[in-house]
């Protein structure tokens, strides 16, 4: 796991010098997206490639590819948040603070 994750962050630096057509004319952004994305020890480091990505000064060349990326991404994190929701809570809430009550003054006898 950690080699995938000095990939993600290499990738991540190299991502400005990398040809645009390898990016959008390979699997690359749907292997990120589809194979990575999904696992949470690498969400953190994919989505800054993908962020990365979609960043880029594409023209209009890929244009219609970036469509295609953000659907996906879209899709996937549809997924993920209908997922997060149906899990069953880890803890029971929590009620705050008991209120502390003070004791009652006690009077002196005269």
């Amino acid at each position: 796991m950690p080699l995938l994750l000095c990939t993600f962050q290499t990738l991540l630096k190299f991502l400005n010098w990398i040809p645009l057509g390898y990016i959008f004319e390979t699997a690359l952004v749907k292997n990120l997206v589809y194979k990575f994305l999904p696992h949470q020890a690498f969400r953190n480091d994919v989505l800054a490639c993908l962020t990365e990505i979609g960043s880029l000064d594409i023209g209009t060349i890929y244009e219609s590819l970036t469509g295609e990326l953000g659907a996906a991404y879209d899709t996937h994190f549809e997924a993920l948040f209908t997922e997060v929701r149906m899990r069953p809570r880890a803890r029971p809430r929590a009620r705050g603070p008991t209120p502390r009550r003070r004791p009652a003054a006690r009077t002196r006898p005269r």
